[in-house]
């Protein structure tokens, strides 16, 4: 490939981009053509400067006086103390005489550094911990049945959506008048999905005469029934050859939804209070949490719907687009997770997925 000296001198004797990308296309076969303006760029700078190298590399050009090495130390060794302060901390404080662009250029370029955001998680008791644990260790034991296992949750999804005010922006000359309105009681519906290695079961939505209804432990036994078991069985599966997951809300775990459960899956349940315990506070490890709400929830507000009845279509429209190989890739994180607890001791670890 031609470097940028070779092209400014074909320019010179031919003062044609195009005599140039001719000559280069046929000593350099297959090396893309370079624009007009990309031609024009280097001679121009070749002609204010008398070279087409990067001047901030090397020795050439002028030295650099704000990031100095001495610069750079000082600033390593306050962020080595202390590496929560900002940018503009480390510019109140005057650890350089220089301005914070190049301090964060220091950090950047010289030091290499990131900044991460620090994660607001759930505060686990040492009992939630122990639980994770050794569900963990459970799982790692038991490997051959993760492919068996449903995952199963619920979700609201309003009619209105939800908004990062952080990506609303009006650019204006004038603070305008403008605003979003949202209703303080937005309409919604509650979907009710499973997942597994083998692909997804759902939505089915807790209804009553056509209108959105609660969560009950009635309601979700009879959706567990009419819905869930028959769909199973059409997907070619049997009851009694798979583990049935639910997390610790309420409804799931009454008595009388139990012994449902109990009497449906036997030993094969994965739920709190049962023998198979699913550990209490553990969003991170069901798939359903972890990946399809949030997968589901940026498709379906883009349009946004305007009616229940086309949030329900979104919903049901996007669930289908889910094939089996995404969700063998799914549970492949879950085992992912599942290490992580073990390395963590049954800590947090989604930060460091």
């Amino acid at each position: 490939m031609a470097d940028a000296a070779e092209v400014v001198k074909l320019y010179y004797k031919h003062k044609s981009p195009s005599i140039v990308n001719k000559i280069l296309k046929e000593k350099y076969p297959g090396v893309k053509a370079l624009s007009r303006q990309k031609i024009h760029r280097l001679v121009k700078k070749f002609e204010v400067h008398g070279t087409v190298n990067d001047r901030r590399k090397g020795a050439s050009g002028r030295p650099r006086s704000a990031r100095s090495d001495e610069n750079i130390e000082s600033v390593r060794t306050v962020i080595g103390e202390t590496p929560t302060k900002s940018v503009r901390m480390l510019d109140n404080e005057k650890i350089i005489s220089a301005s914070k662009s190049t301090i964060h250029r220091i950090l950047r370029y010289d030091l290499k550094i990131t900044p991460f955001k620090i994660s607001i998680m759930q505060h686990l008791k040492p009992t939630d911990k122990q639980s994770r644990l050794t569900f963990a260790n459970w799982i790692k034991e038991n490997d051959d049945i993760v492919d068996s296992i449903w995952f199963s949750d619920e979700a609201h999804f309003t009619l209105n959506g939800q908004v990062n005010k952080q990506n609303m922006r009006y650019w204006s000359s004038d603070k305008p008048d403008f605003y979003q309105e949202k209703p303080l009681h937005s309409d919604k519906v509650t979907a009710w999905v499973a997942l597994s290695s083998d692909g997804v079961i759902g939505p089915y939505f807790y209804e009553v005469g056509g209108e959105t209804a609660t969560v009950t432990s009635e309601r979700y036994v009879s959706l567990l029934k009419s819905k869930f078991l028959p769909s199973l069985r059409k997907k070619g599966f049997d009851k009694d050859e798979i583990y049935f997951q639910q997390d610790g809300a309420a409804p799931h775990t009454s008595n009388m939804v139990l012994e449902w459960l109990d009497d449906t899956f036997g030993r094969r349940l994965i739920s709190l209070k049962t023998e198979l315990s699913w550990p209490p506070h553990s969003p991170d490890l069901n798939p359903l949490d972890f990946f399809l709400w949030g997968y589901v929830k940026s498709k379906v507000y883009c349009p946004p719907p305007s009616t229940l009845a086309e949030l329900k279509t979104a919903i049901r429209r996007e669930i289908r687009k889910i094939d089996t190989d995404t969700c063998k890739s799914v549970i492949q994180n879950f085992r992912a997770r599942i290490s992580a607890v073990k390395t963590k001791r049954g800590g947090h670890m989604e930060h460091l997925l």
